[in-house]
């Protein structure tokens, strides 16, 4: 039974993960099939002189993929009629938003049967966000997340997790640099290239306003920096000036002013003051929001929008990890031109 298991020392292959690929290669070609028993692991090591440990790890792989199982008395067997194709990939994004779901709807179709996603959310929790990845460790084939960019969460992704099977999301290029295959946003440059490209809109206005209003934490934090510097490079070239606050309740809606305004509470706030005052948006008030949803094409008879990609980021993501793919892309962001603006 151990032939099943193919080992050659001299290769450059780990020794574990050569078992691995001996027991896939196997169930892809109908040598053992669903149900079937497999070597044991004291099998394994007695015939080819390896430590017990390499085999638990290799058939501990195999578990998580969800291709063995074992039971008492029965001992280790192919638990699925799946090829090696099949993976398991814990998912950790920041929240559940509607553009998340955008990006996880095009992830898990572009995977489909080929792989299983658990999701998760950290909420900007550093406690949650270790918490979920010490549980997940080991379990998963792949893992794929929003991170949290303060050191202590940057340690502890490079002490316990292999870069050969992390892939981040978003701002991974700032904090992680290559240290991990990525599918990220650009902020600085996508506001500045997309406002530019519109700049003759933004002309009938008297200045810009940006109003954060998200949450402080590391993470948001870097976003508005990097936004605020894309922002003030485009008020430059075009002679537009700009002012930044922390939210709607520290301003009054102006006519001649165009607001770019990430969160969403702000915006209804935002859109509530234009119609009390009478003013017209995309005439009289300009207003941008940030991130895309269905609900942006119909308000207000149209909210512009600055907005990434996320089909595009679950699509690019879930096709890094069929192929094995270990690249950093950025991306792409526009300006959806709607009323507003």
């Amino acid at each position: 039974m151990h032939t099943l298991v193919k080992i050659d020392p001299a290769s450059g292959i780990p020794i574990y993960k050569q078992i691995v690929r001996s027991i896939l290669y196997a169930v892809d070609n109908k040598l053992i099939t669903q149900g079937q028993q497999i070597p044991s692991i004291n099998e394994i090591r007695d015939a080819y002189s390896i430590s017990r440990d390499t085999v638990i790890k290799a058939y501990q792989e195999l578990k998580t993929r969800g291709i063995i199982a074992s039971s008492p008395g029965k001992g280790y067997y192919i638990s699925t009629s799946y090829s090696y194709t099949r993976r398991n990939i814990f998912l950790l994004l920041d929240g559940f938003t509607t553009y998340r779901e955008i990006f996880y709807n095009a992830f898990k179709d572009k995977l489909g049967s080929q792989a299983v996603i658990d999701l998760y959310f950290h909420h900007y929790n550093s406690n949650v966000y270790t918490t979920l990845l010490h549980q997940a460790n080991g379990h998963y084939t792949e893992y794929v997340i929003v991170p949290l960019t303060d050191k202590l969460c940057f340690d502890w992704l490079q002490n316990n997790l292999s870069y050969k099977n992390l892939y981040i999301l978003d701002l991974g290029n700032e904090m992680y640099g290559k240290h991990y295959p990525s599918v990220c946003q650009n902020f600085e440059k996508d506001i500045y290239q997309s406002f530019l490209s519109s700049a003759e809109l933004f002309r009938k206005y008297d200045r810009l306003v940006m109003v954060w209003g998200e949450p402080p934490d590391q993470y948001r934090n870097l976003i508005k920096q990097r936004i605020s510097l894309g922002l003030s490079r485009f008020s430059r070239e075009i002679g537009l000036p700009i002012i930044m606050i922390d939210d709607m309740k520290d301003k009054t809606v102006e006519c001649g002013e165009c607001y770019f305004v990430p969160n969403d509470f702000d915006l209804v706030t935002a859109i509530e003051q234009v119609r009390t005052k009478k003013f017209k948006l995309g005439k009289d008030v300009g207003l941008i929001s940030h991130n895309e949803n269905p609900l942006k094409e119909v308000v207000a008879n149209g909210i512009t929008t600055l907005s990434t990609d996320f089909q595009e980021m679950g699509r690019k993501m879930a096709s890094m990890i069929l192929k094995d793919e270990k690249g950093h892309f950025e991306n792409p962001s526009s300006l959806i031109i709607r009323g507003s603006l």
